[in-house]
């Protein structure tokens, strides 16, 4: 019997993914340093900022006190910020919503997202998306990201449902193996069409 229903946000919720090098470009550009540099930067912050070790204006203030402190580090972070939030209804999957929405009335169902620490300020995301949800967690609040097996632990304990009794939509390849290998049935999102088949395939529409 399925519990749960658990969705990823972006690249699900939200049309499109967010590329690493939109952060990489921001802080070449910003810090007139080599996209390669830029990028080892962003990719050794990445971690810990997702899992909640270090926040969003922390790690600018590193950075500006690195490479320039002319920088004021609160003007870059509302320009990093920018980069992140939505900034229209379009980039909303109305459609899939829908379809949670239909789901809820038979099941619970759940965001598990990795965020960056400013996600609360996403007012598209917060008025649209979360409120259809019966509970969102997201891994600067819980110390992990989903690629690490006790993020699923730990969401399973929180709504009280077992691993074979929760379904799992992400659009992230590893995240669905890793779900899998824990007994969760896990589908990989690739569009609307396809999850809709998937999940009238495992007779939960």
């Amino acid at each position: 019997m399925t519990r749960a229903i658990i969705f990823d946000c972006g690249g699900v919720l939200i049309n499109g993914t967010l590329a690493a090098s939109s952060y990489e470009s921001f802080l070449a550009t910003t810090f007139n340093l080599p996209l390669e540099k830029a990028s080892q930067i962003w990719t050794k912050a990445k971690d810990k900022i997702l899992k909640g070790e270090l926040t969003s204006i922390e790690f600018l203030r590193q950075v500006c006190h690195t490479y320039d402190k002319r920088v004021l580090a609160e003007k870059v972070w509302h320009d990093f910020k920018e980069i992140y939030l939505i900034k229209s209804k379009e980039e909303v999957n109305w459609q899939l919503l829908d379809l949670v929405e239909a789901l809820r009335s038979r099941y619970k169902v759940y965001i598990l997202t990795d965020a960056l620490d400013f996600d609360d300020e996403d007012r598209l995301v917060k008025e649209y998306i979360y409120p259809q949800f019966d509970g969102v967690y997201r891994s600067f609040e819980m110390g992990l990201r989903k690629n690490d097996e006790r993020i699923f632990e730990e969401v399973l304990a929180k709504i009280g449902a077992k691993a074979k009794e929760t379904v799992l939509i992400d659009d992230k390849e590893g995240v669905v193996e890793l779900a899998s290998s824990l007994g969760i049935r896990a589908i990989l999102y690739e569009d609307n069409q396809r999850l809709t088949a998937e999940l009238s395939n495992l007779e939960l529409i």
